[in-house]
Parts: structure tokens; C-alpha cells; sequence
């Protein structure tokens, strides 16, 4: 992973990730289920345990390559409708504090950031390969 690199009109990273199984599980704890759009994720991957992408180190679809850097702590803005603006109360950041609290209890985690290496391109329905975790 390079060293210095520079990212614009990002939060924090330039990718992040999350995954169709990690979604299902949440809301199964949920009584209201909410949609992927409330995380913003660039990449969603499917075929995968639940939570599997925390352990992932170095992701390839084809020529493109990605280094996984942080847990995405959540923050509020994932209890807002997209559709109508409005808060929708505190879910999922309730459930998600249960569960899925960082080690050092600053966050509640769901999804990973990622950096890339290099030139490549990447579309809906790639094979993403974890390449080590």
C-alpha cells in the first residue's frame, strides 16, 4: 500500500465496503428493516459469512487492488431515511452498539475501508477475490 496518498470528497476513505450477508444479519435484529443505501458503500459484496469482510486484508478484482484500512465506525446519519429526510429513530446504531462495538468502544462498526494500489477498473458484478486476510 503506498505510503502518502491524497483522496478527495471523501469522509474518511476513498471505498468503503459492505456485504449483502452483513446487512441480512442486522436486520434480523431489527424490527424494521433498513436498506443498504443507509451505509453509502461503494462496494457490496455478496456470498459472504456475516462480518467475514472484517478479516479481510487485501481484496483483487482483476487488475484492480484494495487494502483494507479501518472498520467504518457508523454515525448518525445512518438512522435517517434517505427517501423523506427524516430521523428514523436510533436504529441501526441501537443494535448495532449490542453486537458490533469497536474494541476500544469509540464506534459502532459496519463495513470496512478501503485503499487502492495501482490503476484498475471495477464493475457491478466482478469477482472480488479475497486475496489474503
Amino acid at each position: 500500500m503506498p505510503e502518502a496518498s491524497e483522496i478527495s470528497f471523501t469522509d474518511a476513505f476513498p471505498t468503503l465496503l459492505t456485504s449483502e450477508s452483513s446487512l441480512a444479519d442486522l436486520n434480523s435484529r431489527l424490527t424494521k428493516a433498513i436498506p443498504m443505501e443507509r451505509f453509502r458503500p461503494n462496494i457490496v459484496v455478496r456470498g459472504s459469512a456475516p462480518f467475514d469482510e472484517d478479516s479481510w486484508s487485501c481484496l483483487r478484482a482483476g487488475e484492480a487492488v484494495f487494502h483494507a484500512s479501518a472498520a467504518c465506525l457508523r454515525c448518525v446519519i445512518t438512522t435517517t431515511d434517505q427517501r423523506t429526510g427524516k430521523r428514523d429513530g436510533v436504529e441501526p446504531l441501537r443494535t448495532l452498539g449490542i453486537y458490533r462495538r469497536a474494541a476500544d468502544h469509540s464506534g459502532v462498526m459496519f463495513g470496512q475501508y478501503l485503499v487502492h494500489s495501482g490503476a484498475g477498473t471495477l464493475r457491478v458484478d466482478d469477482v472480488l477475490s479475497v486475496q489474503t486476510r
